[in-house]
C-alpha cells in the first residue's frame, strides 16, 4: 500500500544449492561408565 514493494515470482531469489548443516553432539553422559554397561560401576555426581 504505502510504498509497499512486493516481489513478483520473476524478482525472487533462487536458493543457493549448500552442504547439509551438520552438527556432531558427544554428550558426556553416553559414556559407558554413565550407561551402565560394560560391568562398570556408574559415575555419581553431586
Amino acid at each position: 500500500m504505502w510504498g509497499w514493494k512486493g516481489k513478483s515470482q520473476g524478482e525472487a531469489k533462487k536458493s543457493v544449492s549448500r552442504g547439509p548443516n551438520l552438527i556432531i553432539v558427544y554428550p558426556d553422559q553416553m559414556r559407558g561408565q554413565a550407561m551402565g554397561f560394560l560391568d562398570e560401576e556408574p559415575v555419581l555426581t553431586p
